[in-house]
């Protein structure tokens, strides 16, 4: 439950927005995330790059059971931040 707690205080519209879904919204919801497979894929790293920075909290995760995720706007704002930080 600690973890649920954490996501709504890091992202209290999507934890609202679940709140309120229906089951058909959740399954949309879960078809615009990214795999590790597609988000290697599209930062052009391979896959243990990609678990290796989520495992350091270095890229933003939603897990479903054993399953990680990642939403693209998390990971846009994530890697901003990486591009101000060493500006």
């Amino acid at each position: 439950m600690a973890k649920l707690a954490t996501l709504a205080e890091t992202y209290p519209d999507l934890a609202e927005a679940l709140r309120s879904s229906t089951v058909g919204e959740w399954r949309a919801m879960a078809n615009i995330l990214l795999t590790v497979s597609e988000l290697a894929a599209a930062l052009g790293v391979s896959e243990r790059t990609v678990y290796r920075w989520a495992k350091r909290g270095e890229l933003p995760t939603v897990k479903f059971g054993n399953h990680i995720k990642f939403s693209p706007d998390a990971i846009g704002a994530a890697i901003a931040d990486q591009f101000e930080e060493n500006a």
